[in-house]
């Protein structure tokens, strides 16, 4: 029929392994680098498919943060479980590199993950990897949580961006929120954005929405642009 992989999703590595490249022991992230460089080696079968990453860099556990030392301790936390990202990036997205793999991260919101929450925090991390194949991985329900214009962001970092999963504000199919995708489809074009829009929507009640409309509300933006 003609289909192709958009790319495959790495959060279970650690929602389910509990391996993630920013935990505080060192075999944990190899751990994930090993079964990250894993998934690349299966997603070269698939031309055009890339590595989609968020969870996979685990978020911290045990912090209150309810005095000023403790937040201090948390904030020299978060530094140092960033080197480690960026460390055990640079490993991946160095054989990613080799099997021509495109590699990306995802901002995730705050209540998720403690750093790396939008799209300028990560085109950072990219340029601190410093790997080719290293993209931007944008999620408009994230988003819209994070970023004070999400068009705006998306036009300034275009060139880091490599994927986009489009949800709603409710983390419904796109539609049936307040997110304007009009805007940001036209943002992509205007950056000369290529790639796939993929819906991903994780709330239960989109068996009750479905993603046969969530794809003909998508195509008839696509046709007004």
């Amino acid at each position: 029929h003609g289909l192709r992989v958009s790319g495959f999703r790495t959060g279970l590595v650690f929602q389910k392994e509990g391996w993630s490249l920013g935990s505080p022991e060192k075999s944990i992230r190899q751990r994930a680098v090993d079964r990250l460089v894993e998934c690349a080696e299966f997603a070269a079968l698939f031309p055009g498919a890339a590595m989609l990453n968020g969870l996979i860099q685990g978020p911290l556990r045990g912090s209150t943060q309810e005095s000023a030392a403790e937040l201090s301790a948390y904030r020299t936390t978060v530094k140092r479980v960033g080197e480690w990202i960026v460390e055990c990036l640079k490993a991946c997205c160095s054989e990613a590199d080799k099997l021509g793999v495109p590699f990306c991260l995802e901002p995730v919101n705050r209540y998720e993950l403690p750093y790396h929450n939008t799209v300028a925090e990560v085109s950072e991390v990219i340029d601190r990897v410093g790997s080719p194949c290293l993209k931007v991985l944008i999620d408009t329900f994230h988003m819209n949580i994070e970023e004070a214009d999400p068009i705006a962001a998306v036009r300034r970092f275009g060139p880091y961006i490599g994927a986009v999963h489009f949800a709603d504000s409710n983390r419904l199919a796109p539609g049936l929120g307040h997110i304007d995708f009009s805007g940001i489809i036209r943002v992509l074009a205007e950056i000369g954005y290529e790639g796939f829009l993929t819906v991903e929507t994780s709330h239960p009640r989109i068996r009750d929405t479905g993603e046969a409309g969530a794809s003909a509300y998508i195509k008839e933006l696509l046709a007004l642009r």
